[in-house]
Protein backbone atom coordinates (compact mmCIF):
# COMPACT_ATOMS: atom_id res chain seq x y z
CA UNK A 1 0.00 0.00 0.00
CA UNK A 2 2.92 2.64 0.95
CA UNK A 3 4.51 2.28 -2.40
CA UNK A 4 1.10 2.07 -4.23
CA UNK A 5 0.85 5.98 -2.45
CA UNK A 6 5.00 6.84 -3.47
CA UNK A 7 4.34 5.65 -6.98
CA UNK A 8 1.01 7.21 -7.81
CA UNK A 9 2.23 10.64 -6.01
CA UNK A 10 5.31 10.40 -8.76
CA UNK A 11 2.75 10.06 -11.40
CA UNK A 12 0.52 12.71 -10.37
CA UNK A 13 3.52 14.94 -9.95
CA UNK A 14 5.15 14.30 -13.43
CA UNK A 15 2.39 14.37 -15.31
CA UNK A 16 0.37 17.82 -16.66
CA UNK A 17 -1.44 19.51 -14.75
CA UNK A 18 -5.04 20.53 -15.66
CA UNK A 19 -6.39 23.95 -15.82
CA UNK A 20 -7.14 25.12 -12.42
CA UNK A 21 -9.87 26.83 -10.81
CA UNK A 22 -8.73 30.71 -10.05
CA UNK A 23 -8.44 29.84 -6.40
CA UNK A 24 -5.45 27.23 -6.94
CA UNK A 25 -2.27 28.67 -7.35
CA UNK A 26 0.44 27.26 -8.66
CA UNK A 27 4.05 27.95 -7.20
CA UNK A 28 6.20 29.85 -9.24
CA UNK A 29 10.13 29.12 -9.82
CA UNK A 30 11.16 31.61 -7.57
CA UNK A 31 8.42 30.33 -4.66
CA UNK A 32 9.35 26.87 -5.15
CA UNK A 33 13.12 28.00 -4.52
CA UNK A 34 11.38 29.82 -1.23
CA UNK A 35 9.88 26.47 -0.34
CA UNK A 36 13.21 24.24 -0.79
CA UNK A 37 15.31 27.15 0.86
CA UNK A 38 12.40 26.38 4.27
CA UNK A 39 12.70 22.87 3.69
CA UNK A 40 16.20 22.88 4.05
CA UNK A 41 16.06 24.72 7.13
CA UNK A 42 13.73 22.29 8.38
CA UNK A 43 15.61 18.98 7.46
CA UNK A 44 18.38 20.59 9.09
CA UNK A 45 16.84 21.55 12.47
CA UNK A 46 16.38 18.24 12.26
CA UNK A 47 19.70 16.64 12.17
CA UNK A 48 20.53 19.21 14.80
CA UNK A 49 18.22 18.36 17.42
CA UNK A 50 16.34 21.49 17.47
CA UNK A 51 13.01 19.79 17.04
CA UNK A 52 11.02 23.49 18.70
CA UNK A 53 12.83 25.30 15.17
CA UNK A 54 11.97 22.15 13.44
CA UNK A 55 8.09 22.69 14.85
CA UNK A 56 7.83 26.29 14.38
CA UNK A 57 8.57 25.70 10.16
CA UNK A 58 5.66 23.33 10.23
CA UNK A 59 2.54 24.86 9.32
CA UNK A 60 0.01 25.67 12.09
CA UNK A 61 -2.49 23.44 10.76
CA UNK A 62 -0.31 20.54 11.67
CA UNK A 63 0.85 22.47 14.53
CA UNK A 64 -2.48 22.49 16.24
CA UNK A 65 -2.91 18.38 16.34
CA UNK A 66 0.89 17.97 16.89
CA UNK A 67 1.95 20.09 20.07
CA UNK A 68 5.56 20.91 20.23
CA UNK A 69 5.97 18.25 23.54
CA UNK A 70 4.37 15.72 21.21
CA UNK A 71 6.87 16.88 18.53
CA UNK A 72 10.08 16.36 20.31
CA UNK A 73 8.98 13.15 21.32
CA UNK A 74 8.11 11.67 17.96
CA UNK A 75 11.12 13.29 16.15
CA UNK A 76 13.31 11.50 19.42
CA UNK A 77 11.78 8.34 18.75
CA UNK A 78 12.50 8.36 15.16
CA UNK A 79 16.28 9.10 15.47
CA UNK A 80 16.61 6.40 18.91
CA UNK A 81 14.59 4.00 15.87
CA UNK A 82 15.88 4.59 12.89
CA UNK A 83 19.91 6.32 13.61
CA UNK A 84 20.69 9.47 12.87
CA UNK A 85 19.53 11.35 9.19
CA UNK A 86 22.65 10.37 6.74
CA UNK A 87 22.01 12.38 3.89
CA UNK A 88 18.84 13.91 2.47
CA UNK A 89 19.28 15.03 -1.10
CA UNK A 90 16.45 16.75 -2.99
CA UNK A 91 15.47 14.33 -6.07
CA UNK A 92 13.36 16.94 -7.41
CA UNK A 93 10.91 19.76 -6.70
CA UNK A 94 7.97 21.52 -8.49
CA UNK A 95 4.40 22.41 -7.71
CA UNK A 96 1.56 21.13 -7.33
CA UNK A 97 -1.95 21.70 -7.56
CA UNK A 98 -3.53 21.33 -3.76
CA UNK A 99 -6.10 18.50 -5.64
CA UNK A 100 -3.47 16.48 -6.76
CA UNK A 101 -1.72 16.10 -3.42
CA UNK A 102 -1.99 12.51 -2.26
CA UNK A 103 -3.87 11.43 0.61
CA UNK A 104 -2.45 9.05 3.75
CA UNK A 105 -2.71 6.00 4.11
CA UNK A 106 -5.52 6.49 7.04
CA UNK A 107 -7.53 8.75 4.26
CA UNK A 108 -6.85 11.72 5.32
CA UNK A 109 -6.91 14.02 2.46
CA UNK A 110 -5.46 17.66 2.13
CA UNK A 111 -7.55 20.98 1.45
CA UNK A 112 -7.59 21.39 -2.03
CA UNK A 113 -6.83 24.93 -2.04
CA UNK A 114 -3.48 24.77 -0.85
CA UNK A 115 -0.68 26.27 -2.79
CA UNK A 116 1.82 23.58 -2.30
CA UNK A 117 5.36 22.23 -3.62
CA UNK A 118 6.12 18.72 -3.42
CA UNK A 119 9.65 17.46 -2.57
CA UNK A 120 10.90 13.88 -3.94
CA UNK A 121 13.75 13.21 -2.23
CA UNK A 122 16.19 10.81 -1.63
CA UNK A 123 17.38 9.89 2.26
CA UNK A 124 19.53 7.72 4.23
CA UNK A 125 19.44 6.59 8.03
CA UNK A 126 22.35 5.08 10.28
CA UNK A 127 20.32 2.43 11.25
CA UNK A 128 17.32 2.11 9.08
CA UNK A 129 16.90 1.50 5.25
CA UNK A 130 14.13 3.71 3.19
CA UNK A 131 11.17 1.31 2.39
CA UNK A 132 9.35 3.83 0.46
CA UNK A 133 10.10 6.97 -1.51
CA UNK A 134 10.10 10.15 0.93
CA UNK A 135 8.50 13.18 0.33
CA UNK A 136 7.76 16.58 1.50
CA UNK A 137 4.71 18.69 1.00
CA UNK A 138 5.61 22.59 1.60
CA UNK A 139 2.40 25.15 1.52
CA UNK A 140 2.36 28.92 1.37
CA UNK A 141 0.31 30.53 4.15
CA UNK A 142 0.41 33.04 6.33
CA UNK A 143 3.61 32.21 7.85
CA UNK A 144 4.94 32.17 4.43
CA UNK A 145 6.28 28.44 3.00
CA UNK A 146 5.83 26.01 6.21
CA UNK A 147 6.17 22.04 5.69
CA UNK A 148 2.76 20.89 5.52
CA UNK A 149 3.08 17.18 5.25
CA UNK A 150 4.90 13.97 3.74
CA UNK A 151 6.27 10.82 4.91
CA UNK A 152 9.50 12.45 5.82
CA UNK A 153 11.88 11.74 8.30
CA UNK A 154 10.47 8.15 7.85
CA UNK A 155 7.29 8.25 9.40
CA UNK A 156 7.69 9.29 12.85
CA UNK A 157 4.12 9.59 13.30
CA UNK A 158 3.12 6.38 12.16
CA UNK A 159 1.52 7.68 8.91
CA UNK A 160 2.39 10.44 6.67
CA UNK A 161 1.49 13.94 8.32
CA UNK A 162 -0.91 16.17 6.47
CA UNK A 163 -2.93 19.50 6.48
CA UNK A 164 -6.62 18.04 7.82
CA UNK A 165 -9.49 18.86 5.52
CA UNK A 166 -12.26 20.41 6.70
CA UNK A 167 -14.11 17.15 6.95
CA UNK A 168 -11.65 15.84 9.11
CA UNK A 169 -10.95 18.64 11.35
CA UNK A 170 -14.53 18.64 12.37
CA UNK A 171 -14.27 14.72 12.75
CA UNK A 172 -11.34 15.30 15.28
CA UNK A 173 -12.72 18.36 17.18
CA UNK A 174 -12.71 17.80 20.98
CA UNK A 175 -15.52 17.26 22.88
CA UNK A 176 -16.98 15.53 19.53
CA UNK A 177 -19.00 12.30 19.87
CA UNK A 178 -18.22 10.01 17.23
Amino acid sequence: MRRATAALLLLLWCAPCPALADEQKLASPDEVREAVAVFTDWANAYIAGDYSRQWRLTDPRIRHWKTENRWHKAMRKAVRRDGVLTTVDIRSAGPMPGDKLPCTEMRHCYPTDLTAVVLILDTSYAHAAVKQPEFMVMVQGEEGWRVGGGNFPNRPFGESMVILNSIDERRYQPGRTP
